[in-house]
């Protein structure tokens, strides 16, 4: 897993929700309307007959419309469910390792500043903890460390610190974040970034709030309420997951028939 290919999985899943007008208006709205169009020209039909007519062709086509949706809203939530998932890998990787003297060095020099905060006040103890952390560089592995021991290191400072406890607080809270940002991997920043954008996109409506209002202008209110939740529609009426018939069904002549002024 890289960066790349989680950035690259993000692209794929934004393209999908960007070319949703269009794909909207070329596959579904302009048919619809062709078919609309050609029905209330044809004289040969009642009024009442166009109007069935025409109320059975968006109900074949809404079945069309939906089941696009839910293809294209299962494309886009994978690629975006494994992005997060591989983000989220990267951000919690292990950090690298060091050198085995230098994290002995450094080990022991963590006990010794515990011992040195525990026997100071709190003004102290949180200038040898800022000079401590100072220490760790840009190892991460070092940072990591102290993340682990933070609560223990910390401890005797929040004990002293009497009536200016809510002030040593804050300031160990953004010392802490600190402290978590250096144990990341270099990566562990964008992979978090891209974790979060993964996430908000997730629970962002695939069909956002102007084509609900398209669908629900050219398909009816029913269109309009799954287009968002086309599982939902289905499982109230699985027989409409079956694939529409290409060529005009018994049923559908039939209609065109009664349509017909006799």
């Amino acid at each position: 897993m890289t960066i790349e290919n989680i950035r690259k999985q993000i692209q794929e899943a934004d393209k999908l929700r960007t070319d949703l007008a269009s794909n909207y208006r070329l596959q579904f709205r302009e048919p619809l309307r062709n078919q609309i169009s050609e029905i209330r020209g044809n004289r040969d039909y009642t009024p009442s007959g166009k109007d069935k007519l025409i109320e059975a062709a968006r109900k074949r086509e809404s079945r069309k419309l939906l089941q696009f949706a839910q293809r294209q809203r299962q494309q886009y939530a994978e690629l975006l469910q494994k992005a997060r998932k591989e983000a989220e890998a990267v951000v919690h990787a292990n950090t690298p390792a060091v050198d085995a003297e230098l994290e002995q060095r450094f080990s022991k020099r963590l006990r010794e500043v515990k011992t040195e905060i525990m026997l100071s006040d709190a003004k102290k103890g949180k200038q040898l903890l800022t000079e401590f952390l100072a220490e760790t560089g840009d190892k991460p592995a070092f940072a990591a460390k102290v993340k682990d021991e933070y609560a223990e290191l910390i401890q005797p400072i929040i004990n002293s610190a009497g009536q200016d406890l809510p002030k040593y607080r804050a300031e160990l809270f953004h010392m802490f974040e600190d402290v978590k940002v250096k144990s990341r991997i270099p990566e562990a920043g964008e992979a978090q970034d891209l974790f979060e954008m993964a996430d908000a996109m997730l629970q962002a409506k695939f069909f956002d709030q102007a084509m609900e209002n398209v669908v629900g202008a050219d398909y009816g209110q029913e269109a309009k309420v799954y287009v968002n939740d086309p599982d939902k529609y289905f499982e109230l009426y699985p027989t409409d997951a079956e694939e529409v018939p290409k060529l005009k069904t018994k049923p559908e002549i039939f209609a065109e028939y009664e349509a017909k002024q006799h």
